[in-house]
This record gives structure tokens, sequence and C-alpha cells, in this order.
């Protein structure tokens, strides 16, 4: 098929004008090196991605949501975290429990050497009462440790819950 040719117009109003090309406004050269440069954004936890929002090279603006993390993904780590730190709760407690009846029983032994005037029984037994407290000080300090550790992670993960998305920090 023919391409029909153009009517021209009748008026000669502005609006019907032919177009022409031209520079509008002043046009300046500046010569350099155009470098790239690459802005990391991340998660300081461990999450899953749901959605990127922007592609390889894409060029973005500040405050645009880059990326989203997956919602279900960190409700199981929530979950994971509180179920470990209900363990380690769980474990505390009973070392303690087993710790009171050892040294209880040191007790009781200590107080038999004592009625017999064994200084040998007397010396080992002040031993292993020292031991058993030594270790029992060291589980607390481990103990208190863990828990700051999973609370810090909890608070982390809800605080990435609250706001699952990652925003360009800089243009570009």
């Amino acid at each position: 098929m023919e391409i029909p040719d153009l009517a021209e117009p009748v008026v000669s109003n502005e609006s019907y004008r032919p177009v022409e090309f031209g520079n509008v406004g002043r046009v300046e050269l500046v010569n350099g090196q155009v470098v790239p440069m690459e802005h990391c954004h991340f998660w300081d936890t461990d999450t899953a991605l749901s959605n990127i929002h922007v592609n390889i090279g894409e060029y973005v603006e500040e405050g645009t949501v880059l990326a989203t993390a997956d919602a279900d993904y960190i409700k199981k780590v929530i979950e994971s975290v509180t179920f470990e730190k209900n363990n380690c709760v769980t474990a505390y407690a009973i070392n303690c429990d087993i710790y009171d009846v050892k040294l209880e029983e040191l007790k009781h032994k200590l107080k038999g050497f004592k009625e017999l005037s064994d200084k040998k029984g007397i010396k080992e037994t002040n031993r292993e009462i020292d031991v058993l407290e030594e270790n029992h000080r060291y589980d607390e300090l481990l103990y208190n440790h863990q828990i700051k550790s999973y609370d810090a992670q909890l608070k982390k993960q809800r605080e990435l819950l609250d706001d699952a998305s990652i925003y360009a920090r800089k243009s570009g």
C-alpha cells in the first residue's frame, strides 16, 4: 500500500507550524569521565526476599523501594528464636535445680567429714563445692549472654517485620 500525502493546513496558525529542529536554552559541554558508584543496601539480619522492585543498572531516586522482605519467613524466624529462647530458659531452670541438689549433697557430705574430723575429706569436699559454684557462676553468665543475644535477634526481626522494605539512600 502507498502512503497517502499529507494535506497542508489551510490556516496559517502557530499551532500548524512545521516542526523545526533547534536548541532551547544554553548548551554547555563539559569534558570528563562518568564513573558509576555502587551503594550497598542490606538488612542486618538474615531474611528472604519476596520482591525486588528494580532491575540491575536501573536509575532510582532517593527513597525508592528497592526490595521487600518475605514476612512469612520473618515470622518463622521469630517463632524459631522464641522457641530456642524458651528451651534455653527451661534448660537453665533444670540446671539450677541440679546445682541446688548437688550443693545440698556436698554440704551434707562436708558436715559428715567434719563430724569425723577427716581433714583430707573436708579439703576435697570444699574443693568440689568451689568447683560446683564456679561452674554455676559460669553457667549463669552464659545464660544471661544467650538471653541477651536472643532478645537482640527478636528485636531486629520485629523491627524488620514492621518495615520490611529497603529504600534507596541516594539517587543513582
